[in-house]
Parts: C-alpha cells; structure tokens; sequence
C-alpha cells in the first residue's frame, strides 16, 4: 500500500516551502530537513509532499496531486517555493509549470543537484551542484542569476544530505563568493520571508 502524501506544517498565507526529494533513502532528506532549523523551529512554513511509494520523485502528476490535497487549488492557495533534489528537479519543475498555469503563483525553484533538468520559468531559478562541471554544464538548460557549486567537489547525495558541510562559491555574472549550500540557501529564501534570521 502507497503511503498518503502528507503535509509537515500547519498552512498559513505565507510562502510555503515545498521539499521535493529524489529517489534515495528517506534519511537523506531527514538531516537535509534537520539542517533546515533554527533554534528548533523550522523555517517558515515548511511543506513536505511525499510521493506515495507507487510513484517516483519524477511524477510531476503526483507531486501535483499531493499539492493540491495539502494547499487546494493552485489559484487561492499561499505562494510556493519549490526546493527538490535529483530526480525530484524533474517533478518540481512539471509541478512549477502545472501550478503557474493554473493561476497559482510560483517564486522560485531551488534545484539542487538536478543535473540534465531544465530550469527556467517565470519564477527565480537557483541551481545547487555538487561539483564545477555540473555547475557549468547545467546552467546550458538554464538557472538563476546567482547558483551554488561546491569546491572541492563533493557526492552527489552529500550536497542534499550535509549543505552545512558543503563549502563552495555562490557566483552570480558579476561576483563570486565562498559560502556553504546552507547558508546560500539561508540568503536566497530569506528574500521570500521563509527563513529566520
């Protein structure tokens, strides 16, 4: 029996973080979560959409079915920002699509590690790579103005499992900066009003 969709948090009208992840064990994304807090409170309204266990991280038919079960229509529902990892670029990205078109209203895609994915949208895009290659060769399919890509290179699982951990340059086409995956992920989602500071 497939495992329901569920939501983490209570939903609020403020931005809702939704956590996409790829097809690896489920600790992975426990201590990606984990990473997530602060003094104990997550940040903001943290929505974690699970694919019941007949479908895989990629079904941007089921991320949109379990969406909708937690948020409603895309339409009157709060602002989503999607953080999804691996294959789960794949699902969010389908998901980022469907839920804009439906009138709902996407601020950004965080794809981490989503290497072969096109990112781009009306939304703001942000690539996360676990190495120098990735980072260069994805950004031919697209991403933000300003990406992550770690140095020295790490596994590809140990950027979504350990972000605290993984140090690297925040580049942009005018600047780059030494920074870890967290904390670029700290900046960029406390423009939404989704992170504490």
């Amino acid at each position: 029996m497939a495992k329901p969709f569920y939501c983490l948090r209570p939903l609020i009208t403020s931005p809702q973080a939704i956590i996409c992840p790829g097809m690896h064990p489920p600790e992975l994304t426990e201590r990606f979560l984990a990473c997530l807090t602060t003094d104990g409170e997550l940040w903001g309204n943290i929505v974690q959409i699970l694919c019941p266990d007949r479908y895989p991280p990629f079904s941007a038919h089921a991320l949109r079915q379990g969406l909708q079960a937690c948020l409603g229509e895309p339409a009157s529902a709060p602002p989503i920002i999607m953080l999804a990892f691996s294959a789960g670029v794949v699902g969010a990205t389908g998901l980022a699509w469907y839920w804009y078109r439906s009138g709902g209203q996407v601020l950004a895609l965080f794809a981490v590690d989503g290497w072969g994915v096109p990112v781009v949208g009306p939304w703001d895009s942000y690539r996360l790579s676990h190495d120098a290659f990735t980072h260069h060769s994805s950004l031919l399919l697209g991403g933000g103005a300003v990406n992550f890509y770690a140095d020295p290179a790490v596994a590809h699982q140990d950027l979504w499992q350990w972000p605290d951990q993984t140090w690297g340059w925040q580049v942009s086409t005018h600047s780059h900066s030494s920074t870890t995956a967290l904390s670029f992920l700290r900046q960029h989602l406390g423009g939404y009003g989704t992170a504490q500071s």
